[in-house]
């Protein structure tokens, strides 16, 4: 998961850069006018891709965390038995 999360916000990243240097910019030239509903959902959008790449990355940590938190009690706990 955490190879494919540096690369899907790097694209995102590009995405950005790529709809205000290639989309935005020339729209804003051509009609002299800031297009605010294109704007706002674009930057909604990514920002919620962003968002949930972010909350299912902490999940996971939390998860991996307590399952070695859970391995490490069992470790002492069978260690203790047998003597």
């Amino acid at each position: 998961m955490n190879k494919y999360s540096k690369w899907i916000v790097l694209l995102v990243i590009l995405l950005n850069v790529w709809f205000l240097e290639f989309f935005l910019k020339p729209l804003m030239l051509e009609l002299c006018f800031e297009p605010v509903t294109i704007i706002n959902n674009w930057f909604r959008f990514t920002g919620v891709e962003l968002l949930a790449l972010a909350t299912i990355t902490i999940a996971k940590v939390v998860v991996d965390g307590k399952e070695k938190k859970e391995q490490g009690k069992e470790e002492i706990d069978g260690g203790n038995e047998g003597g």
